[in-house]
């Protein structure tokens, strides 16, 4: 998510802005070797202020926001999921992940 979103953003987003403690294990990899890990406490993997936009306007050309949104400046909390296995693989959420989901998101139908 990192790297897309690296790609999408830059120069508006970098490093500053992967705040997860995971951020430690990709330094095995030689494109993350001098990368430093995020010792500071977590509120999401990413954090992006989308001060000029860029990341709102896409998200509403693909249909996720809806036009109100054009031109707002949100900050984004990004909280990235995977699995090492099939993408029809369990993840792990902790109780707190979930009751925020379902108390933003009601409309998801999260019971």
């Amino acid at each position: 998510m990192y790297e897309i979103l690296l790609n999408t953003l830059e120069p508006f987003f970098g490093v500053g802005n992967w705040r997860s403690t995971m951020r430690q294990l990709v330094t095995v990899h030689p494109n993350y070797r001098g990368m430093a890990s995020w010792d500071e406490p977590e509120t999401s993997d990413i954090v992006y202020t989308d001060t000029n936009s860029h990341l709102t306007r896409l998200l509403i050309r693909l249909g996720y926001l809806d036009v109100i949104w054009n031109e707002s400046e949100p900050e984004y909390f990004i909280e990235v999921k995977t699995t090492t296995g099939n993408c029809a693989d369990r993840f792990f959420m902790s109780y707190n992940q979930y009751n925020m989901v379902r108390l933003t998101f009601p409309r998801l139908g999260m019971s």
